[in-house]
């Protein structure tokens, strides 16, 4: 008896990291602090195997995954564009880091 993995009509998959690790790196979601290529490159092959059965799937990222998501979210689209997987949504690095409600001011 084989088990199916897929339950639903669609995939979702959160690649969250460890919070406690980053944030003893960083506070600041900015840029990359721990590559996690070979950990990501697994779950692109996960990916391919979905794509094959034409399931739609939708992958996030946490910042604490490597400690910027936006930088992480395009590593995985050039891992999965080397295989052939398409990612139909084409995200850009912010030009300049705006700062959040939590930043303190100078002031």
């Amino acid at each position: 008896m084989t088990i199916d993995p897929i339950t639903a009509d669609f995939v979702y998959i959160r690649l969250l990291g460890d919070r406690k690790a980053i944030e003893a790196k960083t506070t600041v979601w900015n840029q990359v602090v721990g590559d996690r290529t070979t950990s990501m490159s697994s779950w692109v092959e996960v990916c391919q195997m979905v794509q094959r059965r034409g399931i739609p799937q939708y992958v996030y990222f946490n910042n604490h995954y490597e400690g910027f998501a936006v930088a992480s979210v395009e590593r995985f689209r050039t891992l999965c564009k080397a295989r052939g997987i398409e990612t139909p949504l084409n995200v850009q690095l912010p030009a300049v880091i705006e700062p959040t409600l939590f930043d303190t001011s100078p002031n």
